[in-house]
């Protein structure tokens, strides 16, 4: 099996709806080094008023302390 290239998976996604995401406050874990950022869609957001996704930033290994995504779901 091959992977698309750039160019046809940028094709197939055109007539994708776009999301827009809203975000809940940051929350500190500094035992960790981490922060959590939760966030949904907004269109379910506004339905169930709930954020069901999270995402993991940590500034672990960054010389200037920036924070950088390391996982989301």
């Amino acid at each position: 099996m091959a992977w698309p290239g750039s160019a046809t998976w940028n094709e197939s996604l055109k007539n994708e709806k776009r999301i827009e995401y809203v975000f809940g406050e940051a929350q500190k874990q500094p035992e960790a080094n981490q922060i959590i950022v939760p966030y949904a869609a907004k269109e379910d957001y506004e339905k169930n008023g709930k954020y069901y996704l999270k995402m993991r930033l940590t500034n672990k290994g960054s010389a200037k302390g920036r924070y950088y995504i390391v996982s989301g779901n």
